[in-house]
């Protein structure tokens, strides 16, 4: 789509074609090496104008007490750091010029929670925290097979999210997206037993992220009437709104 529109695109990737391969390149990847090739986007093609953060690790889903430290290392730095890599390396041009767009693909697991990907939801926690400006408010019934200390923690380092920083700077033109779809129809997901009536299409979810950056939408949930569930995890009880869950889950 928006290379339709003329825009020119920069492609940045990591390939997960096999286990042993992802793992090698998220211990290759570290702050350094996005400043580094992020200066040199800005010198060979120019300012960035919109930054869309799309890096995700999901893997063996499971029993987080069974889960290797250094696995939920890994998980965090690529899901959660790497945002704010991005984000360090792109807003400074930003500020200066007061104009540009932030987009972070996160999930509907960071605000629901999933059981069995509790390291998983909790860094895609920590990534939509870092962009949403009413995080700490609107998810505080956040709920995840033992992730009550993650949880905690991850409040006290989200209360002033980006968007309200920059607010502060009174940089207005500075626009942030944040997109939370359910899993897609990709390799990622491939050993995961999810119905696939519950999984969106690659497709669709690229178009609805264009439009959402186009108009400036704030935050997306996909499917849209997952809007529902998010309005409801505020007024409901936290155990009536985990009897819900388990139910739509299992169902």
């Amino acid at each position: 789509n928006f290379a339709t529109t003329g825009c020119k695109l920069v492609l940045w990737d990591i390939d997960e074609k096999a286990n042993a391969e992802t793992k090698q390149l998220c211990e290759d990847l570290g702050c350094e090496e996005i400043y580094t090739a992020a200066a040199r986007v800005n010198i060979e093609i120019g300012d960035v104008d919109i930054v869309i953060n799309n890096a995700g690790l999901l893997r063996d889903p499971g029993d987080f007490l069974c889960k290797s430290d250094d696995f939920i290392e890994k998980t965090i730095q690529v899901n959660m750091l790497a945002n704010m890599w991005m984000a360090k390396a792109f807003l400074p041009r930003m500020i200066e010029r007061d104009s540009g767009h932030i987009v972070a693909v996160c999930s509907t697991s960071s605000i629901f929670g999933a059981k069995d990907l509790v390291d998983y939801s909790a860094s895609k926690f920590g990534a939509f925290g870092f962009q949403a400006r009413n995080t700490f408010l609107s998810l505080r019934t956040f709920s995840v097979n033992n992730s009550e200390y993650a949880l905690n923690v991850l409040k006290q380092s989200m209360e002033e999210a980006l968007e309200n920083e920059m607010y502060s700077r009174r940089k207005r033109n500075i626009h942030f997206t944040t997109i939370c779809p359910t899993f897609m129809r990709t390799r990622m997901i491939a050993d995961i037993p999810v119905c696939p009536t519950a999984t969106l299409s690659p497709e669709v979810v690229a178009e609805e992220i264009f439009d959402a950056i186009l108009t400036n939408e704030r935050i997306l949930l996909l499917p849209r009437k997952a809007h529902i569930l998010y309005a409801l995890k505020g007024l409901l009880p936290r155990r009536t709104f985990q009897r819900l869950l388990h139910y739509l889950v299992e169902y």
